[in-house]
């Protein structure tokens, strides 16, 4: 699974699988109901909104997961995050998050397409990479295709 591969339809965030795993993996000493690990995706949800993000990227997001195995649900369907109440990460999912997300390339051209202004975004993409100096730049695009320009300015709002 390409964790960095994310719905633009609910979500242009291409951290957003990520950051659901490691939300996760922070959490799995909690304890509920269904047992230690698993989460109310209600919450997630709820925590979600408070930063802009629509319980529809969330759901797109779990399912995406389940499909992987990165992630489980209470009720083991991958397909079931309408019915679901409760997710938890797999070791597959920590392995995700620690080991290969790390040395995934695409954070090399991660600002090839998005637009970064944020140094803390930044440290956290240091933080993540394998490397000790990663590959980490701003292009200015001079000419491009007219729709996937005007796209580009529709969803990021920097026209």
């Amino acid at each position: 699974m390409n964790v960095f591969d994310v719905n633009i339809g609910y979500t242009n965030s291409h951290f957003l699988h990520l950051k659901i795993l490691r939300y996760a993996r922070d959490r799995m000493q909690f304890e509920t109901s269904m047992g230690r690990g698993y989460l109310p995706i209600g919450k997630l949800k709820q925590e979600a909104e408070k930063l802009l993000i629509s319980g529809e990227a969330i759901e797109d997001s779990l399912t995406r997961l389940a499909r992987f195995k990165l992630i489980v649900f209470d009720h083991q369907d991958p397909e079931g995050v309408k019915t679901a109440s409760y997710f938890a990460i797999t070791q597959t999912g920590i392995y995700y998050l620690e080991e290969l997300s790390r040395r995934f390339v695409y954070l090399d051209h991660v600002w090839m397409d998005t637009p970064i202004a944020d140094e803390n975004l930044e440290k956290e993409i240091k933080m993540m990479h394998s490397y000790t100096v990663p590959e980490i730049i701003a292009l200015t695009i001079d000419n491009g295709s007219g729709a996937y320009l005007d796209w580009v300015k529709e969803i990021t709002d920097s026209g």
